[in-house]
């Protein structure tokens, strides 16, 4: 008994848009652009430590830390302020397992200078 050919085509287009649906539910599968647009999105620009750290909350994102900036290594995560604060975001699986976090830049006053981001991949 053959599958009949309509069946089969709606079961590919079933499982394409159920494919792209997956990689669109989680904002860090996307591009590195992306996700640093989607970050300042949640976190402008000019935002306060504080703003942050409810986002952060909010988004179930892990603080890992902060420590004052202009210092050696400092600019770990390739940023640098007055302060900085490192933020586990989450990951997702493909066949390897990848981790994305974040490094927050704050100037003097305070307020949100950029963010970078970081992405780790485990080897197979």
């Amino acid at each position: 008994m053959r599958p009949n050919r309509k069946v089969v085509g709606v079961a590919v287009g079933a499982i394409a848009v159920a494919s792209v649906a997956l990689l669109a539910s989680n904002p860090l599968r996307r591009s590195d652009d992306a996700v640093h647009r989607w970050l300042l999105t949640n976190v402008p620009i000019g935002s306060d430590l504080a703003t942050l750290q409810a986002v952060a909350k909010r988004e179930g994102w892990r603080i890992k830390g902060t420590w004052p900036g202009h210092q050696p290594h400092s600019d770990w995560g390739g940023i640098d302020g007055d302060t900085v604060a490192w933020i586990y975001l989450g990951g997702y699986r493909n066949v390897l397992s990848t981790d994305v976090d974040s490094f927050w830049a704050f100037d003097g006053s305070g307020k949100l200078l950029d963010v970078r981001t970081r992405r780790m991949t485990d080897g197979p």
